[in-house]
């Protein structure tokens, strides 16, 4: 980035663009050029401005968080006890239907279920002696594929809802829409991506993927007789 920043800015690129100015509401003309990081000037700039940089993107804080939650439940072993809570009171023909769901509804925590969730559902899927790639797929479809839509009020909505309306008070300052405006649409798409999800994993990805001949854990065929391993 910093090498193609100083190529544009070499060449003297400019963009012009049509903005909304905030105070007068009217359409005007504004003009950007590129600024070179390789000067005196952005080496500066890149080095005062990479802390607040990297403190004001939003899901940072989220992510640093959970993952200090996930690494206490993993050395505690709390992970692994919730894998097999979720595995030994789920039919082996719902699980992935159950996982897709928890997918969908995991949204709630923004973008913290990619790094949470995803590995979960791997480690589910290998607990029953199936394909962890194919509990993974499972699992990114639910949290990345239904990421919009959600059976509950998510963080997105309030992102969108906002941006709605300022676009709205343009031309109809009175009028809002409200929190809930999408709710029944997102309810009725997230049943049906669900459903997608589930089928495509179970009639097409994880037969692609052909039978699992890795390491199980060792104690699978204490707690799921039916298991067999392939030591």
């Amino acid at each position: 980035m910093i090498l193609l920043l100083y190529l544009f800015h070499w060449l003297g690129t400019t963009v012009t663009y049509e903005v909304i100015n905030p105070q007068t509401h009217k359409v005007e003309q504004a003009t950007a050029s590129v600024n070179s990081l390789m000067s005196g000037d952005g080496i500066r700039f890149m080095l005062t401005s990479m802390v607040r940089n990297f403190t004001n993107f939003g899901p940072v804080g989220i992510i640093l968080a959970v993952m200090i939650g996930v690494g206490l439940a993993e050395q505690a072993v709390l992970m692994n006890a919730l894998i097999k809570k979720i595995v030994i009171v789920t039919p082996r023909k719902a699980v992935t239907w159950i996982l897709v769901t928890l997918g969908v509804l995991s949204s709630v925590a923004s973008d913290a279920a990619y790094l949470v969730l995803i590995p979960l559902d791997a480690g589910a899927f290998l607990s029953l002696g199936r394909h962890p790639l194919a509990g993974l797929t499972a699992a990114f479809s639910g949290v990345a594929g239904v990421f919009g839509v959600n059976f509950l009020i998510v963080p997105i909505d309030g992102i969108l809802t906002e941006i709605t309306n300022d676009a709205i008070h343009l031309l109809n300052p009175p009028y809002s829409i409200a929190l809930t405006a999408n709710f029944y649409f997102a309810v009725v798409s997230s049943l049906v991506l669900i459903a997608v999800c589930t089928v495509l994993t179970d009639r097409f990805v994880e037969p692609r993927l052909g039978q699992y001949r890795g390491e199980l854990p060792a104690e699978a065929p204490r707690i799921y007789p039916w298991m067999k391993r392939k030591d």
